[in-house]
């Protein structure tokens, strides 16, 4: 029966085939094709993932979920035995070691190579603590062959469980865990031993040493006999920090991610249903204009040939245009078939007018605008707005200011309010030290209002992201410096900044036109950098500004982007959208400059919002003479948007 179909990948499957030569790759690749959803249990797992299935773009990770509560119970009951667990230590031996004040080093998994036991029990044996190493596994091929090597160490204080229901309440009675493996997914175990408080140790595994960053947490060694050691006397020693989650907002996330990709199944197959309709409407209505031009062109055939040769010539440019025109007709059905999206119509999806937003110095043309929306308004008002003005690419006005509406079209400054948000630099210098790239962030936990932007200064090769809090709109804090750089070795142009998961998520473009994505706890510290891969369509384009938001679709960005430096103030404005913030689709334009409006020169850094399944666009442009401004655009397909014709204020004076 038709369904959609998902399958969960928990291990580095290239590395399993490596080692354990248990899984055919052919059979893998089949598999992960013909799924709707590949699903990992951590972003790492993508790229070796992508490597076996040759195929991006059913790939998404969604972590593992954590039933903390039936792991609390189970770790209060009484410890005991199965009818088929095995061990080296019998139930009451097992007992007194759980009850003993010794250290008690843990370790739970498959009794197989990946895990790394072998080398564990070694490095154990080397060191020999007053102190009890505990293995517990269920099924696997190394339990024998791991027995004999602990037999013939004649270490006591190594013990071996194998098969068992409930290890909780011999992990609740130890004090730290080690995870010993050579490559991993993200074991369950970690969240295991975290819901029980205990201090957790693994080797290097990146998607391990990742979960450690972004909670603060545990420690990572070498994957080698060393780092095993070094992990052995960090549990002695107790000197390993113990991971900070919340544990219920986690699995509230993890949740949301399940709601969306199920949600997002649905409404794909309704989206492909409603898509061959409406290609099956077009074929038929095209398919009827060709039979009516046919008939039309017999009859007027049989016409000419009545009047006789010397009409003939005449006869011949009317029939040469309505083969041209059939010839048309034809070739529209098959681009239609070729391309989902909507034909592109001259000037129809662009702002007829500009919006009316008067700067601090007087002119409309503002340039790098972001927009956020609040259902129910914040401070009076559902719409807040930054932007910079740029009159005639002035960079001593290139200054955050702040307006807001109601209506997506009057905007004003906050009542009480006056910009600019913050005023040129001192000590700025044309096209050397200036203020750029304002960008707005609503933190949900402190009900406050963030707006970020940056200072240049090539004088020093120098860029600082500054911020500034408000709690009503009106009062802000003095600049303060999130982050400093070397511009030619690090730089964060046009960031695009949300407050998600309670973190802080930006990308912005870095070096060689790069998109960076970085977390950060704080709002200060950002960790977890990776690029983010975007191909266009066609692929030599290069980008340069951004805007991202995350909607029920996943993660929706659109960019400006250029093919080589010079064209720059010709840019159009593209689209992407990726459920993971890994794989995204290919970018395509959405708006185009306009054959005579004030926007035929290019696009710049635009912004966007969703509401009830309509995308607003406030997207930056500029005219061919370099005058400025941001207009709207808007429509429930971001392929098809239709421009706003409401007018500005009459006979605004350009500055």
């Amino acid at each position: 029966f038709e369904c959609s179909k998902a399958i969960y990948i928990h291990s580095n499957m290239i590395e399993e085939v490596k080692l354990r030569k248990n899984q055919d790759p052919r059979t893998l690749e089949n598999v992960y094709k013909v799924y709707d959803k590949v699903i990992t249990v951590n972003d790492r797992l993508i790229e070796p993932t992508v490597t076996i299935s040759k195929r991006k773009d059913n790939i998404i990770s969604i972590d593992n979920a954590i039933d903390y509560k039936a792991i609390i119970e189970k770790s209060n009951k009484e410890f005991c035995f199965d009818e088929n667990t095995e061990s080296n230590k019998s139930i009451d031996e097992i007992k007194k070691i759980l009850n003993s004040k010794k250290k008690k080093i843990i370790s739970i998994g498959r009794f197989s190579p990946e895990k790394g036991y072998d080398r564990l029990i070694e490095e154990y044996n080397k060191i020999n603590p007053d102190a009890y190493l505990i293995i517990i596994g269920g099924f696997g091929p190394l339990y024998d062959k791991l027995l004999e090597k602990i037999n013939k160490l004649k270490n006591e204080n190594i013990v071996l469980i194998k098969n068992m229901t409930n290890p909780f309440t011999v992990l609740k009675a130890c004090d730290s865990m080690i995870i010993s493996s050579y490559y991993e997914g993200l074991p369950m175990v970690i969240f295991e031993a975290m819901v029980l408080d205990k201090p957790i140790v693994s080797t290097k595994i990146e998607s391990i040493q990742k979960f450690f960053e972004k909670y603060n947490g545990g420690h990572i060694v070498e994957n080698s006999n060393e780092g095993i050691k070094e992990a052995i006397e960090l549990c002695l020693n107790g000197k390993i920090e113990k991971l900070k989650v919340d544990i219920n907002e986690y699995n509230k996330n993890i949740k949301n991610k399940f709601e969306n990709l199920v949600l997002y199944s649905k409404k794909n197959k309704i989206h492909e249903s409603e898509n061959i309709i409406k290609l099956k409407r077009k074929i038929k209505k095209k398919n009827k204009t060709i039979v009516f031009l046919t008939i039309l062109l017999l009859a007027i055939m049989l016409v000419g040939a009545s009047v006789g040769i010397t009409l003939l010539g005449k006869k011949l440019k009317p029939l040469k245009n309505i083969y041209n025109h059939i010839k048309l007709a034809g070739n529209q059905v098959v681009e239609s078939i070729l391309d989902n999206g909507a034909p592109f119509v001259e000037n129809y999806h662009n702002a007829a007018y500009k919006l009316d937003l008067e700067s601090a110095y007087g002119d409309n043309q503002g340039t790098h605008t972001k927009v956020l929306y609040f259902e129910n308004g914040w401070n009076g008002y559902k719409y807040w707005m930054t932007f910079s003005p740029y009159p005639k690419s002035d960079d001593s006005k290139e200054n955050p200011h702040i307006k807001v509406s109601n209506d997506m079209i009057n905007w004003s400054e906050p009542e009480g309010f006056r910009n600019p948000l913050e005023d040129t630099p001192k000590d700025y210098e044309h096209m050397v030290i200036y203020y750029s790239d304002p960008h707005l962030v609503y933190n949900y936990d402190k009900d406050i209002l963030e707006c970020y932007f940056r200072r240049v200064d090539d004088s020093i090769d120098e860029m600082i992201l500054y911020r500034m809090t408000t709690k009503d709109g009106v009062n802000w804090t003095p600049k303060e410096e999130i982050i400093k750089t070397k511009r030619s070795v690090h730089d964060y142009v046009s960031p695009a900044i949300i407050y998600e998961d309670h973190m802080y998520k930006v990308w912005y473009v870095n070096k060689n036109n790069t998109v960076t994505y970085e977390e950060s706890i704080d709002g200060y510290n950002y960790t977890n950098s990776r690029v983010i891969k975007l191909n266009y369509k066609p692929n030599t384009q290069k980008t340069w500004h951004l805007d991202v938001i995350h909607t029920d679709k996943g993660y929706e960005m659109i960019t400006v982007a250029f093919e080589s430096w010079n064209d720059r103030m010709h840019m159009n404005l593209y689209y992407f959208n990726s459920e993971d913030n890994v794989n995204w689709t290919t970018g395509r334009a959405i708006l185009k400059p306009s054959s005579i409006s004030w926007d035929n020169g290019g696009f710049y850094r635009s912004s966007f919002i969703k509401i009830n399944d309509t995308y607003y666009v406030f997207y930056s442009a500029l005219s061919q003479e370099n005058i400025r401004g941001i207009g709207l655009s808007y429509g429930n397909d971001i392929f098809n948007l239709k421009g706003s014709n409401i007018k500005a204020e009459e006979n605004k004076k350009e500055k």
